[in-house]
């Protein structure tokens, strides 16, 4: 079998210049209006003699990204005459980035004939997805001839995700035809991730079509999440459908967080008639986004929460929401919790959210714990880092504190606290 023809870069530039300049005066990009007065050359040599490694690339780039299709040739051209190795590769991206904008299937022909590494994957990545964007169907047709078995597998798998944001159906078709490999696994990949948000119903279907894995489980949380944002019972009854349990759970968990978004208190409903084995994580996600619209409501929700681990882990997550906006009134509600258990755990809570940040905060806090034992070993873990920041006030506070004097004496004969 022939292997295909790499041709030098000089060759290439040669034979794709003369394109570039009937191009510039007939595909109808003319000169950037933003074009400078002094020539490419002039811009570029004064460039190279800024002093600061940093300054010099920073005008390349800027050079670069303002260049006329007209200037494009020139460009390649005065490559050949930068010596330093990152002034070379700056310039040279800015060019191929401009030319992309400018004229995309002349910028990726050029791409597609450079030499394989990492120079040109960045390049395949930034051409493919705007060629695609001009025009799919051409795009798809140039990407699959590119040689380099990286550089192909991507730019496939970016004209793929590309064309799938406008048109899912057209990029299916493409990428299904593509022989069986790396490509089109790539292309299918990015192609039902962004299915699932265009269209979750119809890409159910396809995705459970695929084996038990983790982009499977990953598919199915978006879909489940996408799905409850339009239509939460419908998406319900798909999740019900699912036979895998860990999928069932993932997807009821991602219905009870999206529905939560706009219906918090409907999520939370679904959430506690859910199964026991589904009914935690649901329940967490919920709270989790209810706490940041309404922490108090949440807060209030979670001790509806009937088993006593997931409620305390509801609190916690409604804590530490509410404790980095409204400290004080967060105190204020978990002092007011009665009976005893309910009361000690929800400060336990509060202090856990606030002690890295307000442990002066946390130890007052504390001493409201009603169990005597639970009291004294809060309070000594928030004044042990009270001490850490400010040590006469942590021992000024413990003075006046409703504490046993045992306890206050021995605290200040600790190393550190004197």
């Amino acid at each position: 079998m022939l292997c295909p023809l790499i041709l030098p870069r000089s060759i290439i530039r040669i034979t794709l210049l003369a394109g570039l300049l009937f191009a510039g005066f007939h595909s109808g990009f003319g000169a950037s209006s933003e074009a400078p007065t002094e020539p490419l050359t002039a811009r570029v040599t004064k460039a190279l003699t800024e002093k600061k490694a940093d300054d010099r690339l920073k005008k390349l780039r800027s050079i670069g990204a303002i260049l006329s299709i007209q200037e494009i040739p020139e460009a390649l051209t005065l490559l050949d005459t930068l010596n330093e190795l990152r002034a070379h590769a700056v310039l040279h991206d800015a060019i191929v980035k401009r030319w992309a904008q400018l004229a995309p299937a002349q910028a990726w022909a050029y791409v597609a004939q450079l030499p394989e590494g990492r120079g040109k994957l960045e390049l395949v990545r930034t051409t493919a997805a705007v060629f695609a964007q001009q025009d799919p169907a051409q795009a798809a047709a140039a990407v699959v001839a590119i040689t380099g078995a990286r550089s192909r597998i991507e730019a496939i798998a970016l004209v793929a995700e590309t064309w799938a944001k406008a048109d899912v159906p057209a990029a299916l078709q493409w990428t299904r035809r593509l022989p069986s490999g790396p490509a089109q696994e790539a292309a299918l990949y990015n192609i039902r991730f962004i299915w699932v948000h265009s269209d979750p119903a119809t890409a159910s279907a396809d995705v459970q079509q695929l084996p038990p894995n983790d982009t499977r489980r990953a598919l199915i949380m978006n879909i489940a999440g996408e799905w409850a944002a339009r239509d939460p019972q419908q998406a319900i009854g798909w999740a019900h459908k699912l036979t895998d349990n860990a999928e069932q759970e993932a997807a009821f968990s991602n219905i009870a967080e999206s529905w939560a978004d706009t219906h918090p208190p409907e999520a939370g409903a679904f959430a506690l008639q859910l199964p026991p084995e589904f009914r935690a994580p649901a329940a967490l996600a919920v709270v989790a986004r209810w706490a940041t619209q309404d922490p108090q409501a949440a807060a209030i929700w979670a001790l509806q929460i009937p088993d006593d681990a997931v409620q305390n882990r509801g609190l916690t997550e409604v804590l530490n929401v509410w404790t980095s906006v409204d400290p004080a009134a967060a105190g204020v509600w978990v002092q007011s919790l009665t009976p005893a258990p309910l009361h000690d755990a929800a400060i336990q809570a509060y202090v856990e959210a606030v002690l890295e940040w307000a442990p002066d905060v946390a130890t007052r806090i504390a001493l409201a714990t009603v169990d005597p034992a639970q009291r004294w070993s809060r309070v000594e873990n928030c004044l042990n880092h009270w001490a850490e920041i400010d040590p006469a006030s942590a021992r000024q506070w413990l003075e006046a504190a409703a504490l046993p004097l045992e306890n206050k004496q021995r605290w200040c004969a600790a190393p550190g606290h004197g």
